[in-house]
């Protein structure tokens, strides 16, 4: 039985828990809408030094968007940062609930070395090699 879970997009698992709404001045409703904040989030990934430290206009120019769009949906810096840490959160945990998943389905039901390992620290140990390997492939992205 397999244990993989459907993956959804990374903003639709952060609204499972509540990370983004309290990041919005406005939810997106339309598709239209949700494209300019996701051109908006993925700019300020793409270069989050600026989008921490530098003139918000510039982010807007990179995104493709007016400065009112962004007020229209982001309150201010703080929040865009906020949302992208959500964002980047919600990726990551999902990619690891996934790995876990595949790791824990391909599990012999007993270890071939004989060692008592329990299904659960199996489980723990490998969880905590992803998140390191995951970290030390791309820091810059991972200390959010």
């Amino acid at each position: 039985m397999s244990t993989a879970r459907s993956q959804p997009p990374a903003q639709e698992t952060a609204r499972e828990f509540d990370l983004f709404e309290r990041f919005f001045r406005r939810q997106p409703k339309q598709a239209r809408a949700q494209a300019l904040v996701d051109a908006v989030l993925d700019a300020a990934e793409e270069d989050l030094e600026r989008a921490e430290h530098g003139r918000l206009e510039a982010l807007f120019a990179r995104a493709g968007i007016a400065a009112g769009s962004f007020y229209e949906y982001f309150s201010s810096r703080d929040g865009l940062l906020g949302a992208v840490v959500a964002r980047t959160t919600a990726v990551n945990f999902e990619v690891l609930l996934t790995e876990i998943d595949r790791f824990v389905a391909d599990q012999p039901a007993r270890p071939e070395n004989g060692a008592a390992r329990s299904p659960l620290e199996a489980t723990v140990r490998f969880g905590a090699a992803r998140v390191a390997e995951r970290y030390l492939k791309d820091p810059v992205k991972t200390k959010l």
